[in-house]
């Protein structure tokens, strides 16, 4: 393991600590979050991402710790092309729920686009060890592997990598891999 890697590892493991690293949010446990979130994924939907963005940030508010809200935001921040703003926000998302595919993905992305390539190898690591060769891991290897002066791919649809966001690897709704 490279000192860089050892040191985001060491960094990644404070900040889990830190914050508690809680499993998954329970669905549901705040109600208006989770009608704020429901607002936010409608307008990314319709792709709208700054009116997303509006009700993710007022969820945010309501449960600050929701890895999904979390994640969506992160989504609406990336698609107004806010690179720092989404990285930290997917970031936050897999201090909360480390087991967030999605949000690896994503970040690993974002990462990518900010040229921190360890970091981005970091989630795909995660990725591997999380759910082996899941649609997110793929993706992002294929990501890391594209030589640089190919242009950046986005090899999800605009909606994220499936259709629930809620960061699951098998494509349950509300279940979160081990």
């Amino acid at each position: 393991m490279t000192p860089i890697r050892l040191l985001f590892s060491f960094c990644f493991a404070i900040v889990l600590i830190a914050a508690g690293a809680p499993a998954a949010p329970d669905a549901g446990a705040n109600p208006a979050s989770e009608r704020l979130l429901d607002r936010g994924m409608e307008s990314f939907e319709d792709d709208d991402p700054q009116q997303a963005a509006f009700f993710l940030e007022q969820a945010l508010i309501a449960d600050p710790a929701d890895a999904r809200v979390r994640f969506w935001l992160g989504r609406s921040y990336w698609q107004q092309e806010e690179t720092t703003k989404a990285r930290r926000a997917f970031d936050q998302a897999i201090a909360i729920d480390p087991a967030h595919a999605d949000a690896l993905y994503w970040g690993g992305l974002a990462d990518l686009r900010q040229d921190e390539r360890d970091a981005a190898e970091e989630k795909y690591g995660w990725l591997e060890k999380l759910c082996g060769d899941c649609e997110q891991a793929t993706a992002l290897r294929a990501e890391l592997d594209r030589p640089e002066e190919e242009p950046f791919l986005d090899l999800f649809s605009q909606n994220g990598a499936d259709e629930g966001g809620d960061g699951d690897a098998s494509g349950d709704e509300g279940a979160t891999a081990q």
